[in-house]
């Protein structure tokens, strides 16, 4: 049995570079994080909230100027619940409201698309709103392939299920990261509820969703990317054996001063 629930960014770590997955989750030692962490935590609290408004007596007409006051009011609320998270990222004053402004852009951005398919309803504002409301920040386990992870959103309309993660990402881009995490929750869901969803798609926040294309592969590549993880990792301890793995992202990784000491900087990095 494997010692360690694994999760997409786990794998995506070790995968990144072994010795970051040995520090991060043998060591547990901890980090400070980055603003676009936190960010993506504010923006991930707000969407889950959004759902939770109460829109009694809100009609078409009137939706917009309503939700955006809303949506703006909870980006408000969230981001000072996470002040001490984003003091410790150490930005200056400059960038903070920088990243506030692009936030609230994201936002409205995803709101204006959430109105359309809501006026494309043939119906009253009220229903339109519950028809879409998602089950929001679902947990899943497979104790069969000891791996876990939340789903950000799944809507059940009409009889057919569409999974959506949202992200910040400067680009509307589904990296072979992102590709191995929406993997992952399709062979997490398929587990739990004995087939796969009928669409699956990644939000990117600052352009539009970009649907994954859900094949029996994927799937696989899940499976084989989790027993790699597992294979590489029940029975090894040792820092020796995690090796670097040198490249562009190092000097931007919390454990940076760990592998490259003052005096032994990585050349060229």
């Amino acid at each position: 049995m494997p010692k360690r629930v694994q999760s997409a960014s786990s794998i995506n770590t070790y995968k990144q570079c072994p010795r970051k997955y040995y520090y991060s989750y043998i060591e547990n030692r901890p980090t400070k994080g980055s603003i676009h962490t936190v960010r993506g935590n504010v923006v991930h609290s707000v969407l889950e909230d959004f759902f939770d408004l109460d829109v009694s007596g809100v009609t078409k007409d009137s939706c917009r100027p309503f939700l955006q006051e809303k949506i703006i009011g909870l980006l408000v609320k969230h981001w000072l619940e996470y002040k001490k998270e984003f003091d410790k990222v150490g930005v200056t004053p400059t960038e903070h409201a920088q990243f506030k402004e692009e936030t609230v852009v994201m936002l409205l951005n995803w709101l204006n698309h959430f109105i359309n398919r809501v006026f494309a309803y043939d119906g009253s504002f009220e229903d339109a709103f519950k028809r879409f409301v998602p089950v929001r920040e679902e947990f899943y386990e497979s104790s069969q392939f000891m791996v876990r992870g939340y789903i950000d959103a799944i809507e059940r309309i009409d009889g057919k299920v569409h999974i959506v993660d949202y992200k910040t990402s400067k680009n509307a881009h589904i990296s072979n990261e992102y590709k191995l995490q929406m993997a992952i929750y399709l062979l997490l869901y398929q587990e739990k509820h004995g087939g796969l969803p009928d669409k699956a798609s990644f939000f990117f926040l600052k352009h539009h969703s970009v649907e994954v294309p859900i094949e029996p592969d994927l799937v696989e590549h899940a499976r084989k990317e989790i027993l790699e993880i597992h294979a590489r990792t029940s029975f090894c301890e040792t820092i020796e054996e995690y090796p670097m793995q040198p490249g562009p992202l190092c000097r931007y990784c919390d454990f940076y001063e760990l592998c490259y000491p003052k005096q032994k900087k990585l050349s060229g990095f």
